[in-house]
C-alpha cells in the first residue's frame, strides 16, 4: 500500500503535459534579405500528442499575403516539456527548412529557432521566435 501511494505522489508531483494539446500563437522573424519586404508576425499552430509536436502555418508572400503555400513540421516533446521542431515549405523559386525549440510549460511557451531560406539567388539564416498559448 506505501508503495502504491509513493507511486500516486509521485505521478502527481511530475509536471503535467496532455497527452492531446493544441496551442496557438505567433511566429515573429526577420526578414529575409532580397526575398522579404519586413519582419514576419504570422499565426502558428502547434499540436500535441503524447510525445509527438507537430505544427503548421501559412507561408506568405513577399508582401505579406497568403500564398498557398504551408510551412509543417514535426518534432518529440520529452517529459519535462522541451519540444524540437523541424519542417519546412517550398514554392515557385524558393525553399527553406526551420526549426524551432523550447519549452512546453503550463500555459504559454516560447520557442527559438530559425530559418534557412534557398532562392533562386541566394542562401541565408534568418532567426524566428515563436510565442504560444495552450488552447
Amino acid at each position: 500500500m506505501a508503495a502504491f501511494l509513493a507511486t500516486i505522489c509521485l505521478v502527481t508531483a511530475a509536471p503535467a503535459l496532455a497527452q492531446e494539446a493544441a496551442w496557438s500563437g505567433r511566429l515573429r522573424c526577420e526578414p529575409v534579405p532580397g526575398t522579404t519586404q519586413g519582419v514576419l508576425n504570422t499565426p502558428f499552430r502547434l499540436t500535441v500528442s503524447g510525445t509527438t509536436a507537430r505544427y503548421e502555418r501559412d507561408v506568405l508572400t513577399a508582401s505579406g499575403q497568403t500564398s498557398g503555400n504551408v510551412e509543417q513540421g514535426r518534432g518529440t516533446v520529452s517529459a519535462d516539456g522541451m519540444v524540437r521542431l523541424e519542417g519546412g515549405a517550398s514554392g515557385r523559386g524558393f525553399s527553406y527548412t526551420s526549426q524551432y525549440q523550447g519549452r512546453l510549460t503550463g500555459t504559454a511557451a516560447t520557442l527559438e529557432g530559425w530559418q534557412d531560406w534557398n532562392s533562386r539567388d541566394s542562401q541565408s539564416r534568418r532567426p524566428c521566435t515563436v510565442t504560444l498559448q495552450r488552447n
